[in-house]
C-alpha cells in the first residue's frame, strides 16, 4: 500500500497560503514516521504494533489538526496488509518491533498502551527495551534488570535545586556520562556498577564515598519543599527519595571497589 502525503512548508509571516508539496510513502514508512502520534509512539517508541482495529481507527480519522505540516486522506488497513507491514517493522527494526495479540483484547489506544506498560512492568524480559523506554516504563537503570522506581513529579516547577548540595560529586558524574545532560537529561548517564566502578578507578572511591556521606546528611537537613528536587547537573526532576536511592546504589557499588 501506498500513501499521498501532502507536505506544508510556510514561508515568511504569511500563515494563511503555505507551500504544498506531495510524496508517496509506503505503509511502514507511514508507521515509522510521526503522521499519527499514537501508531509513532507505539512502533517508534514502545516497539509494539497496535492491534488492526485500533490501527484503523488511528487512521481511519485522517489527520486531527489541519494546521500540522503533513496531511493524508483517512484510510484503513486489510487484515493482509497488517501482517505484511507487521513483518516489514519486525525485519526492519531488527527484532525490536514486535506483535502481541495476547493485548488484542483492548478496544482503545490509551487502554491498550496502559496494559502494555503494565505487562512490561511485571516482565521487564518481555520484550528488547530500548534505553528510554526502560527509564520511562520501569525507571532510573542501575543495573541489569535492575531500576530505582519513578513517579510522576507533579509540578516540576515548585521542585528545589541541589546542585550546591551536590556539586562535591560532578567529577563523578561526569564520569559516568554516555552522553550529555543537556540533551538527554537523567538518561544521559551510565549508572551501572561495572561502570562506576570503572570510572573510579582512574580518579579514587575515596572522594566520591566521603561526599556521599555528606550529602546524605545535607539532604536531610534541606529543606526540600514538596519532596521533590532538581538538578541541573543533571538536568532533571526527581523525588527526594528517588535520589537518596541513587546515592545508596552508589555507595554499594563504590564498596565493592578495591
Amino acid at each position: 500500500m501506498e500513501i499521498e502525503i501532502m507536505r506544508k512548508r510556510y514561508l515568511g509571516a504569511d500563515i494563511n497560503t503555505p507551500e504544498v508539496s506531495f510524496e508517496i510513502v509506503t505503509l511502514s514508512q507511514f508507521f515509522r514516521a510521526h503522521y499519527v502520534e499514537e501508531i509513532w509512539d507505539a512502533v517508534g517508541f514502545l516497539g509494539v504494533v497496535p492491534p488492526i482495529h485500533i490501527v484503523n481507527d488511528l487512521i481511519g480519522r485522517g489527520p486531527q489538526d489541519n494546521t500540522k505540516w503533513t496531511a493524508w486522506s483517512p484510510f484503513v488497513v486489510s487484515p493482509t496488509e497488517y501482517g505484511e507491514v507487521q513483518i516489514d517493522l519486525n525485519e526492519g527494526s531488527n527484532g525490536y518491533c514486535i506483535e502481541d495479540q495476547t493485548l488484542w483484547i483492548y478496544n482503545d489506544y490509551k487502554s491498550w498502551r496502559e496494559a502494555l506498560v503494565q505487562k512490561i512492568q511485571e516482565n521487564p524480559r518481555y520484550k528488547e527495551l530500548s534505553w528510554g523506554v526502560k527509564h520511562a516504563v520501569l525507571g532510573i537503570p542501575i543495573g541489569y534488570d535492575k531500576w530505582i522506581q519513578r513517579k510522576p513529579v507533579a509540578n516540576p516547577r515548585r521542585a528545589t535545586p541541589v546542585d550546591p548540595i551536590l556539586r562535591p560529586l560532578s567529577d563523578f558524574l561526569v564520569g559516568l556520562y554516555d552522553c550529555t545532560p543537556d540533551c538527554c537529561g537523567i538518561q544521559a548517564f551510565s549508572f551501572d556498577s561495572e561502570t562506576i566502578i570503572e570510572s573510579c578507578a582512574k580518579t579514587g572511591r575515596l572522594a566520591p564515598m566521603g561526599a556521599i556521606d555528606q550529602i546524605l546528611i545535607d539532604l536531610d537537613n534541606a529543606d526540600i519543599k514538596h519532596g521533590t528536587i532538581y538538578s541541573e547537573m543533571m538536568n532533571t526532576t526527581l523525588h527526594l527519595e528517588e535520589l537518596i536511592a541513587l546515592l545508596r546504589h552508589f555507595e554499594e557499588a563504590l564498596s565493592q571497589t578495591t
